[in-house]
């Protein structure tokens, strides 16, 4: 016991450390990766020539020195004009669309202007050009009055254009008014491409903010040209300030084979041919650039080049020594922190590794052993807990580490930083290490693809399906059957929220279709389900004749099939039993009528011989023994020849009125000779009042006889025997007989029911084992019930029988029967 509990402690000690191993390689995994970026190594090159730092740092100067040598062609100017004309013109036109109000429109084929199919109105461009017409306002009343009515006032039109209300034209009243108003109305013009006619008036209020608009930026479109020539300008200027301040760094540049500019002193290309961190570059006379070499070593550039600027740039000597120095010592620095990157990983997959291999082991046992934050919480669900808790924990870190002030210049990180950041790092990989051993137990334990909120939603719905035994046909109908009703609630959707004149009766019309085959399908699997219960109802009844009848539905037709196979089957059972206890019946009345014969004989002999004189004492008892057993052969056989009878019903059985009360005492009195010897105590309870019952006397009196032939056999000796008779209230007489028996009764009330059956399982006592079963046959003749209860050694017997009311005795009294002796 102390040797498991000391591993069990080791096991819980290893697994803790492994836990604080992976916390804290993942927090310098993180440390050591940003370190790294810090040093400003990002290549990872030995050298500062090839490092990424010195070529970009050569891309951008040589880009500038393009700037300041080259100038800006003519086609350049001409390409870079035209795309800033398309610029504003776009511009332009979304503004005038944001004015009119437009939320769709198009640009005319000659895209001299707009078109919007909503409003009907169209804008040329060159309308707005002109001169604001003077007397805006008669000509919009006069143009508003032909639109409307002769007799319509100034201040109602005033209104209306103020609302910004339009009117169509028809085409001769937009003739009238364009040849009327051909200056003061410009934008009623003929569009013959589109054949629509003329189109309606523009406000005052937007007349004047499109003019604005379209001149403002003609203006613009027109200064396109000197609008990039001057930015090119600045450009060149602002590249030339670079290089002056660039003191670092020196070029040259050769162009037709010979030096035209450098800032270099004496050799200028071998001087910077001699330095490794440079980059030579060749362009055309347009200033695109061929052909461009970085790296150390001196470069021959070929012939084919010598026709086109050359560019040698490089730093200064004693910068590129300081470069060097610096780049030297960062990379050293980025070694030791990426050997540290290395044995984080490393430890990091040891701790993990371990964590997993003992997830719900248990170092005395192959049991898996599952956590309580294994049953309560469902994967997918721990899933979604850990992203989440992971992302706030990592932006905790983030916030810790200060880079969120880096956008105020401040990037700094203090000691209680770097501690937040340990902690919300740690606890980041811990969710991490709680979900994933959670798994791996769950993996270990089985079922884990089954212990997720989708397998309970979904898993649930492919088990029943597969334990329904749908086909694939039913199915498909029935997806099909649900897209049906999808369309048709869509079609009567869009007619309802549109009020569409077609949809709408349409879709009224199919919803009641749809509705009327849904419920006449209910109905007829109703019918289907209600015809089987009722046959099975009528099978379950005894009806094993009964048929159900197919409905043309596949599936309940099966069922109906089997059902009817069923009771096929129980029907052919039922008969084979019945012939089987027939036969077994006849049988054993043969074999009973057959050695009655000869036990006859036997009895008649042995009577004979007992009288004879001069037989010996041994003679005279054996043949007293040969007697008794004779006799008990006799018995047996009666016994066995009434049990074949009861249980066939092949007994006469004639029902009277008997009186209960003096029918008991004459029949106790008939066996209380046996009584007495017994030695058993009888204690009656008997009512002084009359109780009538319908039975036969001479059966009842053989079941009385063999409960009480019973008793006496297999009670205890100089025990109590309790007999009661009373009523039960609910229409029956109850003749109750209870006593403790000698044997232990460890069979069942049904087996000790059956025929053959004793309590006595060594069978030293004299019976058949019949008595019982007589008994109840008997009784279910007489339309009563014999029933018995076996409550540890106590033995009870209840006989019940049908009470008949003392007012419906006959007036003559013959049918009274109060027993009938054997």
């Amino acid at each position: 016991m102390a040797t498991k509990s000391r591993k069990s402690r080791f096991n819980i000690g290893f697994k803790i450390l492994a836990w604080a191993l992976c916390v804290a390689s993942a927090c310098g995994i993180i440390f050591a990766a940003r370190t790294m970026g810090l040093t400003g190594v990002d290549n990872a090159v030995p050298n500062y020539a090839d490092s990424y730092d010195n070529i970009s740092n050569l891309q951008t100067y040589t880009n500038y020195l393009k700037l300041h040598y080259f100038e800006p062609t003519d086609y350049s100017i001409r390409l870079e004009t035209e795309e800033r004309t398309g610029i504003l013109k776009n511009e332009r036109n979304q503004e005038i669309a944001s004015a009119l109000e437009w939320g769709y429109y198009e640009l005319l084929d000659s895209g001299t202007g707009m078109y919007n199919y909503d409003t009907e109105q169209v804008v040329y461009f060159d309308d707005f050009l002109e001169p604001v017409r003077q007397e805006t306002s008669t000509s919009s009343e006069e143009a508003a009055a032909v639109n409307v009515d002769e007799e319509t006032t100034a201040s109602s039109t005033d209104a209306a254009e103020a609302e910004g209300d339009v009117t169509s034209f028809s085409m001769e009243e937009a003739e009238d008014v364009a040849a009327e108003h051909a200056e003061t109305a410009p934008i009623f013009r003929e569009i013959s491409e589109t054949g629509s006619g003329y189109y309606p008036p523009l406000t005052e209020r937007q007349i004047e903010r499109v003019t604005q608009i379209v001149q403002d930026y003609e203006e613009l479109i027109g200064n396109a040209k000197q609008f990039v020539i001057n930015e090119r300008q600045a450009e060149r200027e602002e590249a030339s300030e670079y290089i002056a301040r660039r003191t670092d760094m020196q070029y040259a540049i050769v162009d037709g084979g010979e030096l035209v500019e450098s800032n270099a002193d004496g050799d200028a290309v071998g001087g910077i041919q001699a330095i490794d961190a440079k980059m030579i570059s060749t362009f055309t006379k347009e200033g695109d650039a061929e052909y461009v070499y970085t790296g150390n070593g001196t470069v021959e550039v070929e012939e084919s080049y010598f026709g086109q600027p050359i560019f040698y740039v490089a730093p200064t000597a004693e910068a590129y020594a300081r470069h060097v120095a610096a780049y030297n010592e960062q990379y050293d620095a980025f070694k030791v922190f990426f050997v540290w990157l290395i044995v984080c990983i490393i430890a990091f997959i040891m701790g993990f590794v371990w964590l997993m291999y003992t997830a719900g082991r248990r170092p005395d046992s192959d049991e898996v052993r599952l956590l309580p934050i294994d049953k309560i919480v469902y994967l997918d669900i721990g899933f979604i807990i850990m992203l989440v808790c992971v992302g706030l924990l990592l932006l905790g870190a983030y916030l810790s580490s200060g880079s969120i002030f880096q956008f105020f210049g401040s990037a700094s990180i203090d000691a209680i930083g770097v501690f937040g950041m340990c902690v919300c790092l740690g606890g980041a990989v811990s969710v991490v290490l709680l979900w994933c051993t959670c798994l791996q137990r769950r993996v270990r334990h089985g079922g884990a693809g089954e212990f997720t909120l989708a397998y309970l939603l979904f898993g649930s719905v492919k088990k029943l399906y597969d334990e329904s035994g749908l086909k694939s046909k039913a199915v498909a109908a029935f997806v099909w059957y649900a897209i049906a009703g999808i369309v048709i609630a869509g079609i009567l959707c869009v007619g309802v929220a549109f009020r569409d004149i077609i949809f709408l009766p349409i879709g009224i019309i199919l919803i009641i279709i749809y509705i009327m085959l849904s419920l006449r399908f209910t109905l007829k699997k109703a019918a289907g389900v209600a015809e089987i219960a009722r046959g099975v109802k009528e099978i379950k009844d005894g009806d094993l004749e009964y048929t159900i009848p197919a409905r043309g539905n596949y599936d309940l037709d099966k069922i109906s099939a089997d059902i009817n196979n069923i009771a096929e089957g129980l029907s052919n059972a039922v008969h084979r039993e019945v012939k089987s206890e027939r036969m077994k019946t006849e049988l054993i009345t043969n074999i009973s009528h057959d050695l009655r014969t000869p036990l006859t004989s036997i009895l008649t002999y042995i009577d004979l011989l007992k009288k004879e004189e001069g037989l010996s004492q041994s003679a005279k008892g054996y043949l007293d023994v040969l007697d008794m057993k004779s006799y008990r052969l006799k018995a047996l056989t009666d016994d066995l020849f009434e049990a074949a009878k009861a249980s066939s019903g092949d007994v006469t059985v004639d029902l009277s009125r008997i009186e209960l009360v003096q029918f008991m005492e004459q029949a106790l009195g008939e066996i209380s000779d046996r009584m007495e010897s017994s030695g058993l105590v009888f204690i009656n309870t008997i009512p002084q009042e009359e109780l009538y019952v319908h039975a036969d006397g001479k059966l009842l009196f053989r079941v009385i006889n063999n409960v009480m032939d019973n008793v006496m056999k297999y009670s205890l000796p100089d025990s109590r025997v309790y007999l009661d008779i009373r009523r039960d209230g609910e229409g029956h007489i109850d003749v109750v007989v209870k006593n403790i028996s000698k044997e232990e009764l460890n069979i069942t009330e049904d087996e000790l029911m059956e025929r053959f059956v004793r309590g006595d399982s060594s069978r030293n006592t004299e019976g058949s084992g019949l008595g019982l079963a007589i008994a109840r046959n008997f009784m279910q003749l007489m339309g009563g019930r014999f029933l018995i209860e076996i409550d540890g050694d106590l033995f009870k017997v209840k006989i019940e029988l049908p009470e008949v009311e003392p007012q419906e005795k006959d007036e003559a009294g013959e049918n009274e029967e109060p027993f009938c002796e054997e």
